[in-house]
């Protein structure tokens, strides 16, 4: 009996090397593995405890063990994967004892998934299609409205998709969902749009006027008169905000109206602007710059310097994004330092929207992304655009306009 343990140590010792190089040669042999684990077992598991051999002719192969009476390979069976009866999932392989997605699929909640053509987890776990197929990891986009004229700006409140019309003059509506559209109200050129529960808000190119308009009674107040080139217009503390390009100045004037203020003058193209508790941000195309201000108005403060002609702006609370004509994409403290780049698209981008750690995006390119704020790889939510401008997001979706067929349509976001 001593004899027999003795050949079967060496034997399996034997065995142990060539095992191993069995198992580098089936690793490499499943490229594309899913590098997440979909097994509970603990590595300390992956690799089956041998068992005494019995009196007797050892009834399995070394590396095998018995299950049940049949000789199993623990290391890749998945249907016995790291244990006899602990099988992988459908659309899983086992390799070294340890269940893995294979080539084609990401592991999502334990579940190995086609991030293809699942509509459940549509290009990323969880981004789900809300009952539009998925295909080539996108969702179908929604077509809400066709045969619109050129479209500036979009605004969504209330469950009601607002834009501008500008060569039209007017400012329109739909459901969110689609549906009927309705002409809100005419406007000399409307060109920046923002909402409130209570009204829209709009410059006017012709004009120079920046008019709040009341959703109930559909009555006007001119908040600003001879403001010219008022490219962006945001609210934020009982105030708008905007810009005049081609005078270089930042201001803003109550909401129930008032003189306006100004925050900032003498910028250069002074472009998109943002708003938080304590400062308005902007930035200027001309200086390639993204600066800051105080609400009231004081000292402008460079953020960051040096950039090609940045055109889109928006903040979260910790930090200002901005999009320039280079296509990179980046993101400063608020207070200002040393700049990230987040990525590099590949065309223009026009418009910028945030929402839960995603910052979103158009570009001339044909394309509506998402980046996780922090950075990592872009999703492609919609491709193949015809020229995508105006943006705006909502608790479930993203909308946009296209300025080339006239269309505006939406994806879950």
């Amino acid at each position: 009996m001593i004899a027999r343990h003795r050949f079967l140590s060496r034997a399996r010792c034997t065995m142990a090397g060539v095992g191993l190089a069995l198992v580098t040669t089936g690793c490499e042999a499943l490229t594309g593995l899913d590098d997440f684990s979909i097994s509970s077992k603990t590595s300390s598991d992956a690799r089956p405890p041998e068992t005494p051999a019995p009196d007797g002719d050892d009834p399995c192969p070394p590396w095998t063990f018995d299950c049940d009476g049949t000789c199993i390979d623990l290391q890749n069976d998945p249907d016995h994967c790291g244990g006899c009866q602990q099988p992988c999932a459908a659309t899983a392989v086992c390799s070294d004892a340890t269940c893995v997605c294979a080539q084609g699929h990401t592991a999502c909640d334990g579940e190995c998934i086609d991030l293809d053509s699942d509509a459940r987890h549509c290009g990323a776990c969880h981004h789900d299609c809300a009952g539009q197929a998925c295909a080539r990891g996108q969702c179908a986009p929604e077509i809400l409205a066709t045969g619109l004229p050129s479209v500036f700006a979009l605004a969504v409140s209330d469950g009601t998709l607002f834009w501008t019309e500008p060569h039209a003059g007017r400012v329109v509506s739909i459901p969110a969902h689609g549906g009927e559209r309705t002409d809100v109200a005419s406007a000399a050129r409307p060109h920046a749009l923002c909402a409130d529960t209570d009204a829209l808000y709009w410059s006017e190119e012709d004009t120079g006027r920046i008019v709040r308009f009341d959703r109930l009674s559909s009555g006007t107040t001119t908040l600003a008169s001879n403001q010219p080139a008022a490219y962006d217009l945001v609210l934020g503390g009982g105030f708008a905000y905007w810009t005049t390009h081609d005078t270089g100045k930042v201001l803003r004037a109550p909401l129930g109206g008032g003189t306006p203020q100004p925050v900032a003058s003498g910028q250069q193209g002074p472009f998109r602007l943002a708003v938080n508790a304590t400062h308005v941000y902007w930035v200027n195309l001309g200086a390639g710059a993204v600066l800051r201000a105080p609400l009231t108005g004081g000292t402008a403060i460079p953020i960051a310097t040096g950039l090609s002609a940045p055109r889109a702006l928006v903040l979260d609370t910790h930090h200002v994004y901005w999009a320039s004509d280079d296509g990179v994409i980046a993101r400063d403290a608020l207070a200002g330092g040393a700049p990230m780049r987040l990525t590099t698209t590949a065309g223009l981008p026009q418009h910028l929207a945030l929402a839960e750690g995603h910052l979103y995006w158009t570009d001339a390119a044909g394309t509506v992304q998402r980046i996780a704020t922090d950075g990592g790889v872009p999703l492609v939510l919609a491709s193949g655009q015809a020229r995508p401008a105006g943006m705006a997001l909502d608790a479930t979706h993203v909308y946009w306009s296209n300025l080339d067929d006239g269309t505006l349509q939406r994806v879950p976001r």
